[in-house]
């Protein structure tokens, strides 16, 4: 990895005009100022703080599959622990509803690390320690040697299905499979909105043109001695009358510490979700916190049952043998950082990082620890079905033979772990490996018992190049089914799969959306290929037989000429057709890399999505226009078209104006009765359903 990229140096320029806030450099100073500083590589121990119930963990029965496996299973891992973050902001203002209890004294695992674990002793790690050290040594290495899908059974089917915007009285997160929420920065109940800033959520009554902040959570101080700060929200959840939310703790890197005291290196150490009772949500309760090692990777929330999937990182210049919370991840259900069993551990076969995917199983009505599972890999994609949880990463530079038949490729592929998760237990399941790299989570898809992937592959020695592909996995992890030239010298745009049927949009100058057969996974087959202008960057079913696509508008030659709508007929999939397209004069939107920013309800017939756009024209003087646009648009189907409903301006103005307030873009819009409410982090705008007038506005401020 080379010292220096074309950041470095606009990095150290900026240093100068950044300070710390004065109770981080005190937090820092202390911290630094410890005979024994908790190591980055260990999780910190949560502050003592009132429970309604007690954080013991639940006794939980396992089932075999335990200790090194041999499946097929590329040890696919990379760096993400380590956070460089800069501070120029003083701590958050008085929480109006905040958290309850005080720090403990200095007690991490730094202080208080045993030697074993109940009746697991540091001996029971050594083989993993040994895998783990010599991962660190050759992770600049590339693997060698095919790579082939192997059987490990296990039973268990389930089916996916997909959702739409509520059509009662209030919208919903847009999740990829019905009754599996996911995480997101603006949730509701219907009657209040909550909405992530920073590291605080407001809380605001979705009464229309009354609407009002009526509390606010603040997190901030929520960290030890342990930990120099507590970082934003990064998302959360919402099951009942409790609200999960999601952040990491930050450690000081030491050795970062610049000779000026202008910037701070920090690693993220721990991923806490933080439980508040929102029964009275003008006043919300602080309950407890959990935490696991490592960064944010996604969550999910079934049936009562949270499942929290972070990326610890293990830094092998600390580890320490005798010490398994060195080079083990941890969890820390309030009373310290306890290290994952080794019979919760897989360590799959080449593994060349030394990085982990960890998986927690919690139940939040009681808040307690149902199970944990780690994987010595990494974790890029997550997908949920009703029975399994899939954690999918790239692995570059394999070789891999797919299938008989198929010839051996050498590029990138996609390694895929399942877990079972039946009855909130978490489970190894098996693992499996195809070709190529996936798009985002909706690549993935569970029917019937059976893993679809649709993945792009990147041929380096064939002579292929750029190929479009679909695979099918069965329950052992077995690849028993593909088309692996679906399009070539195409790459893969969206993928959506409803039931036996699959489609895959690809693009090298116009849009070819395949629909597939797949209710033989042994043998899929297209069925239709349509061609036109452009690529939907993300699909939605809109009601029966219809098929929304956001994206790119293009000329015949693939020249970009803004974005689209396009509204597919897909009642046969073997004459899948368009009805209509509009036109949308903007540059991006966020649907496009986030599918939770667009609001799609088929049954009232709406669309909704953020746009921005920016004119960096040249005037007769030589002066730049340099207007930003950033709009809220709805649409409304009519059946046979779309129809601009209302064009809601966020901001207009100067690029060099643009507030930094704005730097952050996300966007939502949310319907809550007869009101439209649009949530930045700056503010909520409140709208009427009927014709779109502004009504009131909210600040965030």
């Amino acid at each position: 990895m080379p010292d220096k990229d074309e950041w470095t140096e606009p990095f150290h320029d900026m240093k100068q005009f950044m300070t710390p806030a004065p109770e981080l450099v005190a937090r820092l100073e202390a911290r630094l100022a410890t005979p024994e500083p908790v190591s980055p590589t260990q999780s910190p121990t949560i502050p003592s703080v009132p429970t309604s119930k007690p954080l013991t963990p639940r006794a939980r029965t396992r089932p075999g599959l335990r200790g090194r496996r041999l499946g097929g299973f590329v040890g696919a891992v990379t760096s993400v622990a380590l956070v460089a973050l800069m501070v120029a902001s003083s701590v958050p203002g008085p929480v109006i509803s905040g958290i309850g209890g005080q720090s403990k004294p200095a007690q991490g695992p730094g202080a208080t690390s045993p030697a074993s674990v109940g009746s697991t002793t540091a001996a029971d790690y050594q083989d993993l320690y040994q895998t783990v050290m010599s991962s660190g040594q050759s992770m600049m290495k590339n693997l060698e040697g095919p790579v082939y899908p192997q059987a490990s059974t296990i039973p268990g089917q389930a089916e996916s299905s997909f959702t739409t915007a509520a059509s009662g009285t209030y919208s919903q997160t847009n999740v990829q499979v019905d009754g599996i929420d996911e995480a997101d920065i603006v949730k509701t109940d219907g009657s209040y909105l909550y909405i992530c800033k920073g590291s605080t959520v407001w809380v605001v009554s979705a009464a229309g043109s009354v609407s009002r902040h009526v509390a606010t959570i603040d997190i901030s101080a929520l960290h030890t001695d342990g930990e120099v700060l507590t970082g934003p929200v990064v998302g959360m959840m919402m099951s009942g009358s409790t609200l999960i939310l999601f952040a990491h703790g930050f450690a000081a890197q030491a050795e970062s510490w610049g000779s000026s005291g202008d910037w701070v290196g920090m690693s993220a150490t721990s991923v806490k979700a933080i439980f508040y009772d929102i029964s009275d949500p003008v006043h919300p309760v602080y309950l407890t916190v959990l935490s696991q090692s490592g960064s944010y990777a996604g969550s999910r929330l079934s049936d009562g049952t949270l499942y929290l999937v972070s990326q610890y990182w293990v830094n092998t210049t600390g580890a320490d043998p005798s010490r398994p919370v060195t080079f083990v991840p941890t969890v820390d259900t309030g009373d310290g950082p306890v290290a994952v069993s080794p019979g919760d551990i897989q360590i799959m076969p080449r593994v060349d990082q030394p990085s982990y995917c960890l998986v927690t199983a919690i139940n939040v009505t009681e808040r307690t620890l149902w199970g944990e599972q780690a994987v010595l890999g990494r974790a890029d994609t997550l997908y949920m079905s009703t029975d399994n949880l899939y954690v999918a990463s790239t692995q570059w530079n394999t070789s891999i033979v797919p299938a008989s038949g198929t010839s051996e490729t050498q590029g990138p592929t996609t390694s895929i772990v399942r877990l079972s998760v039946t009855g909130g237990q978490l489970s190894f399941g098996a693992d499996g490996s195809v070709p190529g790299t996936l798009v985002n989570q909706y690549s993935l898809d569970e029917w019937n018992g059976y893993l679809r992937v649709a993945t792009t592959v990147y041929d380096s020695t064939g002579g292929k190049g750029t190929t479009a592909g679909l695979w099918v996995l069965d329950s052992s992890g077995k690849l028993v089914g593909s088309i692996p030239d679906l399009a070539t010298g195409e790459s893969v745009q969206s993928v959506r799969f409803e039931g036996p049927v699959g489609y895959v949009v690809t693009f090298q100058q116009r849009d070819p959306l395949f629909s597939v057969d797949l209710s033989d996974p042994t043998s899929p087959a297209v069925l239709s290929a349509l061609k036109i202008p452009g690529f939907s960057t993300y699909l939605h079913p809109f009601g029966d037989g219809l098929l929304l696509g956001v994206g790119v508008d293009t000329d015949d030659n693939g020249a970009t000429q803004g974005l689209k709508l396009s509204m597919f007929n897909v009642s046969d999939p073997y004459d899948v057709s368009q009805i209509s397209t509009t036109h949308i004069d903007a540059d991006s939107t966020e649907v496009s890399q986030d599918p939770k920013a667009i609001f799609a309800d088929s049954d009232q017939g709406l669309i909704g999505l953020p746009t921005v756009s920016s004119d960096y024209t040249e005037n007769s003087d030589g002066t730049y226009n340099d207007t930003i646009t950033w709009d809220y648009l709805v649409y409304a189907w009519t059946g046979s078209a779309f129809t601009q409903k209302a064009e809601l301006t966020i901001y207009h103005g100067s690029y060099t104006d643009f507030p930094s307030a704005l730097n952050d873009p996300r966007t939502r819009g949310i319907r809550v009765g007869d009101y439209f409410y649009v949530a930045t982090s700056t503010g909520i705008t409140v709208y009427t359903m009927d014709g779109y007038g502004h009504v009131g506005t909210v600040p965030l401020s």
